[in-house]
C-alpha cells in the first residue's frame, strides 16, 4: 500500500480554497454592479460614436445648384456650368 503524501494534500486544499474564493468574489455583490457599468460604458460609447450631423438650412451646403441644361451638373455653390456656361439654378 503506498503511503500518503501530505504536502499533496495541503496543495489541494490551498488549490480548493483558492477556486472557492474566485467563486464568491464572482458570485458577490459587486459582479452585478461592474456588469451594468460595463454595459452603460458600451451604451454611451455607441451613442457617442453613430452621431452624424444634419446639414442646416443657413449652412452654405444646404442649396445645390445644377445646370437646367446639363443636370447631370450639380454644385455646392452657385456659378456657372462647366459645359455650356449657363447660371446655375438651385436645385429643389
Amino acid at each position: 500500500m503506498p503511503k500518503p503524501i501530505k504536502k499533496k494534500d495541503t496543495a489541494m486544499k490551498k488549490k480548493s480554497k483558492v477556486i472557492s474564493v474566485i467563486i464568491a468574489v464572482t458570485q458577490s455583490k459587486w459582479m452585478p454592479v461592474a456588469l451594468m457599468m460595463l454595459a452603460l460604458l458600451v451604451a454611451v460609447l455607441g451613442v457617442a460614436g453613430c452621431k452624424k450631423s444634419a446639414p442646416s438650412e443657413s449652412g452654405a451646403h444646404a442649396h445645390q445648384y445644377t445646370c437646367s441644361m446639363h443636370p447631370e451638373v450639380v454644385k455646392d455653390a452657385p456659378g456657372d456650368c462647366p459645359k455650356c456656361g449657363m447660371k446655375l439654378v438651385e436645385k429643389k
